[in-house]
This record gives structure tokens, sequence and C-alpha cells, in this order.
């Protein structure tokens, strides 16, 4: 899986890319994000890594874990996890 496919499983997994964003934001803290810095992220086909670990968390209490490794390879490849 590429990074770009990555974080479109991640974003998939909440009803909008809003409430991913808002999600997204409450866990990072005093991030405003929104729907419009996730398309232009979809855009690009990556992810600023500053929110990969936030997304991570995200996802996994979503129900589906999409991994700071897969969304971004080069800051956490071989990332030892907890």
């Amino acid at each position: 899986m590429n990074k770009l496919e990555a974080l479109k499983k991640a974003v998939g997994l909440f009803e909008t890319q809003s409430e991913f964003a808002r999600i997204l934001a409450a866990r990072s803290k005093n991030v405003k994000l929104g729907a419009s810095h996730v398309c232009q992220w979809l855009k690009r086909g990556s992810l600023p890594s500053r929110y990969a670990l936030h997304v991570e968390a995200i996802t996994k209490d979503a129900g589906e874990k999409v991994t700071a490794e897969l969304l971004c390879p080069e800051m956490f490849k071989g990332r030892v996890r907890k």
C-alpha cells in the first residue's frame, strides 16, 4: 500500500473529510484543521508527517489502524511499536 492509499483508507474510516479533520484537530491539539486540508493532502498524495502518529491513533480508535509507517514511510520506516 502506498502513502496515498493509506491516507485514503484512513479518511474513509470516517463519514466525511470534515469529521476526519475535526477528530484529527482535537487529537493533535491547538491545530485548526478542516476538510480543505484533508482535500489538499489527498490531492498532493501525502500527509504531513507531524500528523501521522495522530492519524494512527484515531484510526485505531475507529477500529482499523492505519500505521504511521504506511502514511509516512520516509519518517517512520522500521519504527518500533509499543
